[in-house]
């Protein structure tokens, strides 16, 4: 798989019958090859390439394709896409894969076609990429392909399963996040391999997993365990881990209360890169420490740092849009009302019981003198 006169069909071939345990029909087609057709063996004494080689062993990817996509990726230009789409045409499973990214975060055209990137990586999958097999089966469990129908599960778990293989830590927690919702084929939902699972990940520090078994204990009470997880996960800088940290802290829950250590939780947690920012972060900043202070972790009260917040993240959390509302009512500012009004009645998590909950808010502040302030609370 590391020569270059050698055509991915062959190697394909080569590793299908490997796996089927067809041996004598391998050894003939290497030898075949070896005697008629190439008529030298292949010699690797590099160090770095037989180390990158261990590290690949369990895939049908050779070290040439990786060869070749790094040497795109260095001399990454103006022409990076076309060149990518050329090695993908070759087949390339890192071409492939970086094609199949680009198209789940629409950048290609502007907007995802999932579709698209499920063809991507299927082509990737071949190989045994193992991000690509991983992402198969993340587009079925997250509803971007298929339906979720017995044949859609089997294929994601049969992906699953080779990623994990080729050694995909996300492949592993993913695999009991399906225990988890009754994902796997022909088996029922199971809590215990479920978290056997995910602590066979955190063994490799991975933060998802931590989250994961925190929101198990954290649903059973059992409080100290679900802590002890999300602060790992936190202290990896995992962005929805600091701010479920930073609650803890806030509410005292098992923890004595400590402002102090609330906001240093939250702030952390708004530094994670955008793709993974979890936006409740901001929010608890702006609501429980600009809006009016905090004495102990030394805040000042800052309207405009809150308001600044909360209009980052305004598109993706109605919550924010909401508190916006109610600032601007507090505020009788009559333009912002209106138009912070407009977009929770047109955003897409507006459902009824928001509406119900803003019309019982707005009707009692026309009955009443009470300042807008007591409802923030």
């Amino acid at each position: 798989k590391n020569d270059n006169d050698i055509n991915h069909d062959f190697t394909n071939n080569l590793k299908k019958e490997i796996d089927n345990n067809n041996l004598y029909k391998a050894f003939i087609m290497i030898l075949f090859y070896a005697i008629l057709e190439k008529k030298q063996p292949i010699y690797l004494d590099n160090v770095v390439k037989n180390a990158i080689e261990s590290i690949i062993n369990n895939t049908n990817i050779s070290i040439n394709d990786l060869e070749n996509f790094l040497n795109v990726e260095f001399m990454n230009g103006v022409n990076y896409t076309y060149r990518i789409k050329k090695m993908a045409q070759e087949n390339n499973p890192y071409a492939l894969f970086s094609l199949g990214m680009m198209e789940y975060n629409g950048e290609i055209c502007g907007y995802s076609r999932y579709s698209k990137c499920y063809e991507y990586m299927k082509k990737a999958s071949i190989s045994g990429h193992p991000r690509a097999n991983f992402m198969i089966a993340y587009l079925i469990y997250n509803n971007k392909i298929g339906s979720k129908s017995k044949e859609d599960l089997e294929l994601a778990w049969h992906h699953l399963n080779i990623a994990k293989d080729a050694g995909s830590i996300a492949a592993i927690n993913t695999m009991g996040l399906a225990y988890l919702k009754g994902y796997v084929p022909n088996e029922e939902k199971n809590i215990t391999k479920a978290i056997s699972l995910f602590e066979n990940a955190i063994s490799y520090n991975y933060s998802y997993s931590y989250n994961n078994l925190g929101l198990i204990y954290e649903d059973k009470k059992d409080y100290k365990k679900a802590f002890d997880c999300y602060l790992k996960s936190a202290n990896l800088e995992e962005s929805w881990a600091c701010n479920k940290v930073g609650l803890f802290y806030y509410n005292g829950l098992y923890v004595k209360k400590d402002l102090t250590k609330a906001y240093e939780y939250f702030n952390k947690g708004c530094v994670a890169p955008i793709r993974i920012r979890c936006n409740w972060n901001k929010y608890n900043l702006a609501k429980y420490f600009y809006l009016d202070g905090c004495y102990e972790a030394n805040v000042e009260k800052d309207i405009n740092k809150a308001i600044s917040l909360l209009e980052e993240i305004k598109d993706d959390l109605i919550d924010s849009v909401i508190l916006l509302f109610y600032i601007a009512i507090n505020n009788k500012n009559n333009d912002k009302i209106i138009l912070y009004k407009n977009i929770i009645e047109n955003h897409k998590d507006y459902n009824n019981n928001i509406k119900k909950d803003i019309e019982e808010k707005l009707n009692y502040l026309n009955n009443s003198k009470i300042d807008i302030s007591v409802l923030l609370k």
